[in-house]
């Protein structure tokens, strides 16, 4: 996702793009064909290797404006992101970050997807979900655009908020719909389902473990 993020980033030519991540061939292999961006090699599970590359590039830019934090592998549609105690927890921590950091300037919000159709979806993975649920990449983006827009955002279920309030918030992307939400809640079938199936999967895994 992050890849496809950097990626419509880059089109625009309204941003310059920073790609942060582990695998140095594979980052500049990515950057490569895009005209504004640069990879930097970087631990993702180190705080100070990440806070000294964007204190960097805060330096060279005078700014930073948009960062999107995203790590993905695929054992993590198996941890199931519409556990219940995993979207009270990203819920709870955007509601803390997001209220205390706007008093700074900063903007915080947190999407949650459900079975995205990144590279790392494997064919054998893929298969445990109904195709209905499975969400194209092009759709998490189009939303993430949506939230840095500065635009009135407007949800699946007609729920509307200003962009001048667009901060602490947490969106639920199920198929090709999104939710606001403030607690976990089935909106829809494809939010039933997308849970479902997630719920089966794990017990499967944690008999086998």
């Amino acid at each position: 996702m992050g890849l496809d993020v950097a990626q419509r980033l880059d089109e625009s030519g309204l941003w310059k793009v920073h790609i942060l991540g582990t695998n140095q061939q594979r980052g500049e292999e990515a950057a490569a064909p895009l005209n504004n961006t640069t990879f930097h090699q970087v631990d993702v599970a180190s705080y100070q290797e990440q806070a000294t590359v964007l204190d960097k590039i805060f330096n060279d830019h005078h700014r930073l404006d948009f960062v999107f934090a995203n790590a993905g592998k695929a054992s993590n549609l198996i941890n199931a992101f519409f556990a219940k105690h995993e979207t009270d927890g990203m819920i709870g921590f955007t509601r803390s970050v997001g209220k205390e950091l706007w008093e700074e300037g900063v903007k915080v919000n947190a999407i949650c997807p459900g079975v995205v159709t990144t590279p790392l979806l494997t064919p054998e993975i893929k298969a445990m979900y109904a195709e209905k649920i499975r969400i194209p990449m092009s759709n998490v983006t189009d939303i993430v655009f949506k939230i840095i827009s500065g635009n009135q955002v407007e949800d699946s279920k007609g729920v509307c908020v200003p962009g001048e309030e667009l901060y602490s918030r947490v969106i639920l992307i199920v198929g090709k719909k999104y939710y606001f939400v403030d607690h976990p809640e089935y909106f829809d079938e494809e939010t039933h389902l997308t849970h479902q199936y997630m719920m089966v999967t794990q017990s499967e895994q944690g008999m086998r473990s």
